[in-house]
Formats: C-alpha cells, sequence, structure tokens
C-alpha cells in the first residue's frame, strides 16, 4: 500500500472506520459502530437481548408445554385405558347382578313351582276328601288311612321347610305366605288344630304386608284371598268365620279389579259368596270364569254341582242346567269319574234314573273308591225305593269317607227303614263333623217336625236358617213348627218369607196340608193364608195359575167351592205352569174321587204334559191316577206300568194301589188281588206312616 493508503487507515483507525490495509472482523466491526453509534448501538443490542431473551424463554415454554402436553396426553391414554378397563369391569360386574338375578329368579321360581306341585300330591289328597267346597274339614283325622296320614305328613314337612324364609322382600313373602297357607291346610287335616289356625294366621299376616306394600299387584290379593277362604273352609270348628268370608270376599274383589281376566280368582270368589249365601253374586261370578276358560272341565263339573245343590239357594237350583254342565264336563274330560258321578246325580235329578245308575256304575268302575258315585247310588237306591241297597252304599261312602254328608245320607236311609234313634245318632255324628254343614240341622228337624217334638225341630230350624238364611225350604219346615206351637203369626210371617224368597214356590201356602188348615180352630189364619194366595194372584213375580190353584184348595177346605172352582178354572185358562207344577196341580185334583168330568179331563191333560216335559216316575204315577179317575183303566194301567218302569221301585205302593184298581175295574180279579196284596206289603215295609198311601189303600180295600 501506499502512503496515503496508510495516512487514510490511520484516519480511518482514529475515527473508528474500518481500515483498508487487512479485514476486520465482523465483531470488531461491530464493536467499532457501536462506538459510532452508542444510542443506536444500545437500543439494537438492548432489542436483540430482549428478543434472545424472548426465544430462549419461549423455547422454554414450549419445551416445558410439550413435556406438560405429553404428560397429559400419556394421562389421557392411561384414563382412556382406565375408562376401558372399568367399563369391562362394569359390564362384567352387570353380567353377574343380572345372572345372580336370573339365578335368584329361578330359585323363587322354583320355590313357586314346588310350592304347585306339592300342592298337586299334598293338595289333591285333600281336596278329595271333601265335597266341591261345600263341607267344611270337621274332624277328618280319624277317617284318615296310614298311608294318606304319612303322606301328608311328609308333605307338612316340605311345606314348613319352605315357610321358614322370613325374608321381607316381596317375592320372598309371597312364597313363604302360600307356604304357610298350605301348611294350615295340612295341620287341619292331619286335626292339628291349634297349629292350623297360627299358621293361618301367620299367612295372612305376611299377605297382607305384602298387599299393603304392593297395592296394585292382583296375585298378591288372589293369594290373600285364598288364606282366608282356606281358614274358614279348613277350620269349621271355629264358631263364626263370616268375618273372614267378607274379608276373602273383598280381596278377591281387589284382585278382579286389578285384573279381569283370571277364571280362577272369580271361581274362588264365588265360592266365598257361597258360603255367605250371596248366591246371586256367586252365580255371576262363576259364569264369568266359564266366559274365561269354556273349556274347563273342572269348572264345568263345579257348575253343575252349584246349580244342582251348592247354592243353599232354591230360586237358583235347575237341574236341566246342572245336566248340560255335566254332561260337558264329562264330554271334556271321560276318564274322570268325579264327572261321571256328577252327571249321574244330574241325570236322577231330571228324572233319567237308568241312565243315573248307568252314569254312577261308570263312575266307579273308573274310581272304585269315588265317594260322590256312592253317595249318588245312595241316593237313587233310597228314593227309588229300595233303602236297603242305599244302606249299604252309605256305609261304603262311610268306610270311605265319614264326613257329615255321608252321615247325613245314612240318617235319611235309617229313618226311611224306621229307624229313627239310629238315624238321630247319625245326625250327632254329621254335627260333630262339621257344625257348619247347614242341611244337618235342617233335615233333623224335618226328622222332628215327623216325630212331633216341635221345640226340638225348631231349634234344628233356626240353626240352619242362620247357616242357609236364603233357604226358602227350611222356611216351610219352620212353618210348620211354628203352626203346632200356636204361634200362628210367626207361621204366617215364614209362609210370606218363604214365597219372597222363591216367587215361583207357592208351596207354603198349603205346606202344613189342607187337613191340618181345615181344622185349624185359628180363622185369623186362615184368613191370613188366603190373604197371602191373593197378593201372589197379582203379584209379578210369582205363577199366577198356580197362585189360583192354591187358592182353590184353600178354598175347598174353607168349604167355599164355588170361588174354588173359579180358581181351578182360572189356573187351566191361565196355563203359565211348569212340569212340576202342572203335575202337582193335576195330581190335587185326582188325589180324591173328583165328581166334575171336566175338571179330571183338564187333570189328565196336565199330567200328560209333564210327562210330555220330563217323563218322571212321578209324572207317570200322576197320568196313571188321572187316568183311573177319568174311568180310562186301559191308559190307567199302561202310565202305572211306566211309572214303575222308570222308578224302578219309586213310589211303587202308589202305582200299586191303583194297578190293583184299575184291573179289578177291567173284571181282571186275580190281578187285581196281586196288585193289591203287593201294594199292601211294600206300605208295610216303606211308608207305614203314610197317610195319603193309607187313604188310597182304604179306597182299595173298599173296592
Amino acid at each position: 500500500q501506499t502512503a496515503d493508503d496508510l495516512a487514510a487507515d490511520l484516519q480511518r483507525y482514529l475515527g473508528d472506520e474500518p481500515i483498508r490495509a487487512r479485514r476486520i472482523s465482523p465483531l470488531t466491526r461491530f464493536a467499532r459502530w457501536c462506538k459510532r453509534n452508542p444510542a443506536v448501538a444500545t437500543l439494537t443490542i438492548a432489542m436483540v437481548a430482549l428478543l434472545v431473551t424472548a426465544a430462549v424463554a419461549s423455547s422454554m415454554a414450549a419445551v416445558r408445554f410439550q413435556s406438560a402436553l405429553t404428560r397429559v396426553t400419556e394421562k389421557e391414554a392411561e384414563a382412556r385405558r382406565n375408562l376401558t378397563h372399568a367399563n369391562e369391569e362394569t359390564r362384567r360386574a352387570n353380567q353377574a347382578v343380572a345372572l345372580a338375578l336370573d339365578e335368584r329368579q329361578r330359585a323363587e321360581g322354583n320355590v313357586l313351582l314346588a310350592i304347585e306341585a306339592l300342592d298337586k300330591v299334598y293338595l289333591e289328597q285333600i281336596a278329595q276328601r271333601r265335597v266341591l267346597g261345600n263341607e267344611s274339614s270337621g274332624n277328618q283325622s280319624s277317617s284318615l288311612t296310614t298311608a294318606e296320614r304319612q303322606l301328608l305328613q311328609a308333605g307338612l314337612a316340605f311345606y314348613d321347610q319352605l315357610a321358614l324364609d322370613n325374608r321381607e322382600d316381596d317375592t320372598a313373602l309371597f312364597a313363604s305366605g302360600i307356604a304357610q297357607t298350605r301348611v294350615g291346610i295340612v295341620q287341619s287335616s292331619l286335626n292339628q288344630r291349634d297349629e292350623a289356625r297360627r299358621s293361618f294366621q301367620e299367612a295372612i299376616r305376611r299377605l297382607e304386608l305384602l298387599t299393603d306394600r304392593s297395592p296394585t299387584k292382583p296375585g298378591y290379593f288372589a293369594e290373600l284371598g285364598r288364606a282366608y277362604l282356606y281358614f274358614c273352609e279348613y277350620s269349621s270348628w271355629l264358631p263364626d268365620q263370616r268375618s273372614n268370608l267378607l274379608k276373602a270376599e273383598a280381596a278377591f274383589g281387589r284382585a278382579i279389579d286389578l285384573d279381569s281376566e283370571e277364571p280362577q280368582t272369580f271361581q274362588e270368589r264365588a265360592r266365598a259368596r257361597c258360603y255367605l249365601a250371596e248366591c246371586d253374586g256367586a252365580a255371576t261370578d262363576y259364569e264369568a270364569a266359564l266366559r274365561l276358560e269354556p273349556g274347563n272341565a273342572a269348572l264345568h263339573e263345579r257348575l253343575a254341582w252349584f246349580y244342582l245343590v251348592s247354592s243353599h239357594d232354591p230360586r237358583l237350583m235347575d237341574a236341566h242346567r246342572a245336566l248340560g254342565h255335566a254332561r260337558q264336563a264329562v264330554e271334556l274330560d271321560p276318564e274322570n269319574a268325579a264327572y261321571h258321578a256328577v252327571l249321574g246325580r244330574c241325570l236322577y235329578d231330571t228324572g233319567k234314573s237308568r241312565e243315573a245308575l248307568d252314569s254312577l256304575a261308570r263312575a266307579i268302575e273308573l274310581d272304585p273308591r269315588c265317594t260322590e258315585a256312592y253317595h249318588g247310588l245312595g241316593l237313587v237306591n233310597l228314593n227309588n225305593g229300595n233303602p236297603e241297597q242305599a244302606l249299604q252304599d252309605a256305609n261304603q261312602l262311610l268306610e270311605l269317607k265319614p264326613t257329615a254328608r255321608g252321615y247325613r245320607l245314612r240318617a235319611g236311609v235309617l229313618i226311611a227303614l224306621g229307624r229313627d234313634d239310629e238315624a238321630l245318632a247319625d245326625y250327632a255324628k254329621a254335627e260333630q263333623s262339621d257344625p257348619n254343614d247347614p242341611y244337618v240341622y235342617i233335615q233333623r228337624g224335618k226328622l222332628y217336625l215327623r216325630r212331633k217334638e216341635y221345640e226340638k225341630a225348631l231349634a234344628d230350624l233356626d240353626r240352619g236358617l242362620q247357616l242357609a238364611p236364603h233357604h226358602s225350604w227350611t222356611y216351610k219346615r219352620r212353618i210348620v213348627a211354628l203352626f203346632h206351637l200356636n204361634r200362628f203369626e210367626d207361621a204366617l210371617r215364614d209362609v210370606r218369607t218363604a214365597i219372597d224368597l222363591n216367587p215361583k214356590d207357592l208351596g207354603p201356602l198349603v205346606w202344613i196340608g189342607l187337613e191340618t188348615i181345615a181344622s185349624c180352630p185359628e180363622e185369623s189364619f186362615k184368613q191370613g193364608l188366603l190373604d197371602i194366595a191373593a197378593d201372589a194372584v197379582t203379584d209379578p213375580d210369582t205363577n199366577h195359575a198356580l197362585a189360583h190353584y192354591l187358592r182353590a184348595q184353600l178354598l175347598t177346605t174353607m168349604g167355599r167351592w164355588d170361588e174354588a172352582l173359579a180358581d181351578y178354572r182360572e189356573a187351566i185358562a191361565r196355563g203359565e205352569l211348569d212340569e212340576a207344577d202342572l203335575n202337582n196341580v193335576a195330581w190335587a185334583i185326582v188325589r180324591h174321587p173328583v165328581d166334575d168330568d171336566a175338571l179330571i179331563g183338564h187333570a189328565v191333560e196336565w199330567a200328560a204334559r209333564a210327562v210330555d216335559r220330563q217323563p218322571h216316575p212321578r209324572n207317570w204315577n200322576t197320568l196313571g191316577v188321572a187316568c183311573y179317575r177319568a174311568g180310562d183303566w186301559p191308559a190307567a194301567i199302561k202310565a202305572l206300568d211306566e211309572a214303575n218302569a222308570a222308578g224302578r221301585g219309586w213310589a211303587f205302593g202308589y202305582n200299586a194301589y191303583f194297578l190293583a184298581m184299575a184291573h179289578f175295574q177291567l173284571g181282571e180279579h186275580e190281578q187285581a188281588h196281586k196288585w193289591h196284596a203287593a201294594a199292601s206289603a211294600w206300605a208295610r215295609s216303606h211308608a207305614p206312616h203314610d197317610r195319603e198311601l193309607a187313604g188310597f189303600a182304604a179306597e182299595a180295600g173298599e173296592l
């Protein structure tokens, strides 16, 4: 370089400017620049420092944020893993709970199934010893065989075990309440009375707690109703069960309000209503059950019994309706002995004696221990004039099942055989077996009436009416007791009550007998009967033809023949009589010799119509007697032969005396004497105290 260059470099050096002799570093150049521009340099350095600091800080923050983000991400992932695990654990737990619930429900269902299975084994054994709920169990223990007792003892142990569950949840209470009821039933059948009462009360306590807690479950109320009902049925030794029956009816009613599609509940309320003498309501319930379950053979059987005998209310007794249900039951289950037995009873009550015997024999063929069949045979043979065979049937029944109903049957047979004291002993056994059976008192009262022990008769009939207040037949019998005790106003009140209960039956007007009425010194009593008859003539619910006919009879006994004849003709003109009434009116006309040919002609016509409607041996007998009174001897013989054939001995003497007279009128004296001898022998053996038959014997003897 030249000296000028050097001088210039020196100048530049002194001026803190870059020299050209050599290149300086950027750092030196920057330092010199800073000397030359201190303010700008300071500001620039500060800005750079700030930027550097910010950059460093942001970098550090970014690092920390990234680190935190990484930790959060890791924790989120861990949380997700934990959630997945928790969900899996929850799912497994839910499965375990569901499985446990399912197992519990299965177990609880198995408990109910176990009870149902036990019911079929044990309760059906007990039910076979009962008659369709019409008899309480009474003292059944003595009637149990050793095998039956052992079977029930085993059942009691099973039910006891099921009833031990003291948990208070709904299902446990329900199952244990049912089991406790069954314990009471079995204990009662084993004659463990105190234990049975406590078991029923505990069952009711549990089931009432359940219905209070769950008031919308129909099954709970239905089971409560059954507990009350079974308590009544299997605790006949307790004095008054009406309050429990009312509670049963209310519980069944609540169950029906909640579920009106369950036929069994209707059936059970009907049973409770029968015990309460609410027979119209019972009929409605049975028919409702049948509409829900028309193919139920057992229900048809129960309806057959209901319309035949079980209602205790003559207004509802309809043998033809009962027969329809019995036929339906047999059609649905032709191998069931009990259904053939009820069919036999219905056939007999509708005048088909031969078919009845065949059906009852079929029942015994299917089940040699079918007690209902032996009971039916006893009734048929008794009413057909075969008391010795009926006694064998009754003894067989009592050997199989010594209950009140069996003792009542045998007592009736013994009465027919003239063995009253033995009959009274059987009625006492019946009362001991079931003190709440109204027919024990009603039938014994009838025997006391025949023995003219009117105070005893009245006491029994009063008790019968307490138990069956709608039984109009009992009022008719009490009329006789009251009349002979000179309680004429009370007797007239019973006449009205009986007719009010069953307006179609006007028999109470003449129930004490026309001859007795004619000899009554109390004119106000006779006039009272005429007043009741006059009311019946205009009452829209009565049979007006029958009312005129009965008033005619009353007027005849009082010697007012012209008025009586007008009523007879009015009764004939109206023609409103059913089969039984037609027969009764015709019989009333022909039971004594009558000089009115027109009236006798009507009697023949009416008796023939009764036979057409119902060929019962009673109706054939009336037709035969009517033809005899009309002087048609061959027709009389034909009708009376039909009566003998249809009745198989029933009322043989009534047929035989008139057969004797008809053959005599035809000049067939040898035949006449044979029939007269047979009739007299039958009367001595079967009806030695029958005044009407004695009158026919006298008439035949005179001829």
